[in-house]
């Protein structure tokens, strides 16, 4: 039996974390996203146009609250780039909670990754070209063979046991003990654009895969990975329509003294984890701590999932994640 079935109750919910992804980029856009109408506006335009455009400006001003209406948009560019010594304090932030709040030697695990330079890459955005790179995130693969070397792996591997159910902690442990296991690292800032998932996923095992034909290289020439991932319940009530089972009983009418029935739906930041966990072998989660919850997900419970993911099916998972992040590109334009 597997830690956790992926036949339950919890059903992992995309269209919530895209739902909660679009307020946050309200701000800021990728290089690939059209520029605002606004911002493209010269000054030769007409008398006309000119006057036309202040008034607007002036309507724009304050909003019904009486704030400043602010909805400039800045292009900026996002890097995947080799990891370098300037971001060992951002990488450091990233994952000082991987462990939640467990002490654990994260500084050795940051170092372990800024040598690691032929696999993996620090997720970065560029307003300019005169502008330095501004770390946002790192997803890279380390081999947990390395534990007997490295101090950061034991603890990692310890506590992921540790927040293993009982009856399956061998199970667990013998995955993370495996000689041919590597351990996914993905850790960014929750209003990164989640369009960069796809080519994120896809840079990561081209990677590994010309690094195993280099013969010095072959610790990358794994069997099996295990991911940690970041993940939210979020509970709530839906509306009468979806609670009473569809439209057959929109106009049903709650018994008195029934409770309303509650929802769980398991919500993923980086929403490439969802199909992840869709083609894992086993997984299991954990109440997370250890890190402030983002303002989006503020009345969720933070929750850590842990996955095994068969190396046989990693094709399979880079192509669902280019399909999800289509249709999703999709819906947006629809929209």
């Amino acid at each position: 039996m597997p830690p956790q079935s992926k036949k339950k109750k919890i059903s992992p919910a995309s269209a919530a974390a895209s739902a909660a992804e679009e307020k946050k980029k309200k701000k800021t856009k990728s290089k690939t996203a059209p520029k605002s109408t606004k911002a493209a506006n010269s000054g030769e335009d007409s008398e006309s146009n000119e006057e036309e455009e202040d008034d607007e400006e002036d309507e724009d001003e304050s909003d019904v609250d009486g704030e400043d209406d602010d909805d400039t948009f800045i292009d900026v560019e996002i890097e995947f780039v080799t990891p370098k010594e300037e971001h060992f304090l951002n990488l450091k932030s990233y994952l000082t909670a991987y462990c939640d709040g467990s002490q654990y030697n994260v500084s050795e695990l940051v170092d372990m990754i800024l040598k690691q330079d032929d696999v993996g890459s620090v997720i970065a955005s560029r307003v300019s070209a005169e502008e330095e790179e501004d770390p946002l995130g790192v997803m890279t693969v380390i081999s947990l063979d390395k534990a007997k070397e490295f101090k950061c792996l034991q603890e990692i591997k310890a506590h992921i046991v540790k927040k293993a159910p009982k009856e399956e902690a061998k199970l667990v442990r013998d995955a993370l003990n495996a000689k041919k296991t590597g351990l996914i690292l993905s850790e960014r800032l929750v209003n990164v654009p989640q369009d960069i998932g796809g080519p994120l996923i896809k840079h990561l095992f081209d990677e590994i895969k010309w690094a195993v034909k280099d013969e010095k290289k072959k610790e990358f020439d794994f069997d099996q990975y295990v991911l940690v991932s970041r993940c939210f319940l979020d509970t709530f009530t839906p509306p009468p329509s979806v609670a009473g089972g569809g439209k057959k009983n929109n106009n049903k009418k709650r018994k008195k003294g029934e409770k309303e029935e509650e929802v769980t739906e398991l919500v993923f930041p980086n929403l490439e984890d969802e199909i992840f966990y869709e083609e894992s072998q086993w997984s299991f989660m954990w109440e997370a701590g250890g890190e402030d919850k983002p303002q989006e997900f503020e009345d969720s419970k933070p929750m850590r999932m842990c996955m095994l993911i068969d190396a046989k099916d990693v094709g399979t998972i880079c192509e669902d994640v280019q399909e999800m992040f289509l249709a999703l590109s999709v819906e947006n334009a629809e929209d």
